[in-house]
């Protein structure tokens, strides 16, 4: 059994579901809180599963064993961003703005909360090892390039996009806002590894 964890967000509630270590998201709450055809959006879903790693999985309620189409949390920004704020009905416009501005980091916000003391111990860890990470992180989200951060800090191109791979594949940094913030091939190199995002342990290295 999947573990639930429910998350207040505006005028609903939304839910993650705990899975061999990794978030994941039920889709209905997320789509019915936009305002959105729950049908319309299921058909989408499964009709693209393999982009959006569709899983179906089965929690526990009050009222009984019940099934939830997932997707993972690292890929629920880019979904966000699949409904176009200008197709709506206006009134539903706000509301699907502010779930694409904050929607994904209120759950993972919660998810990291789940598990604060292990992934404060990872994240010291790793900046302490490598003290020039936490400003290649602020920078990078902000929209600078590569070749100017590696000026502020005073390291090399390559070690700064080094750094981004690694901080992305142990799940320090979103790659989707590193995709939101960069452009060209920097934004390019970000969209490749949502795939993989958070698939890595967090665990301290020798």
């Amino acid at each position: 059994m999947n573990d639930l964890i429910n998350v207040p967000f505006r005028n609903t509630t939304l839910e993650m579901i705990g899975h061999d270590g990794q978030p994941y998201v039920a889709m209905r709450p997320i789509v019915e809180g936009m305002g959105l055809d729950w049908k319309t959006q299921h058909r989408k879903l499964m009709a693209d599963k393999d982009r959006w790693s569709v899983v179906i999985m089965t929690t526990e309620t009050p009222a009984g064993l019940r099934e939830s189409v997932c997707i993972p949390l690292r890929k629920t920004f880019a979904w966000l961003n699949t409904v176009s704020a200008n197709k709506v009905r206006p009134e539903l416009r706000e509301t699907i703005l502010d779930y694409q501005r904050r929607c994904d980091d209120v759950l993972w916000e919660h998810w990291t909360g789940e598990a604060e003391g292990e992934r404060n111990q990872s994240r010291n860890y790793y900046f302490s090892k490598y003290p020039h990470w936490p400003a290649i992180r602020a920078r990078v989200l902000a929209g600078e390039r590569y070749r100017d951060i590696a000026t502020a800090i005073a390291r090399s191109v390559g070690a700064v996009r080094y750094a981004i791979q690694r901080m992305i594949q142990i799940g320090l940094l979103a790659p989707a806002k590193v995709a939101a913030a960069q452009v060209g091939a920097s934004r390019r190199a970000a969209l490749r590894q949502v795939s993989g995002w958070g698939q890595l342990s967090l665990a301290l290295e020798n």
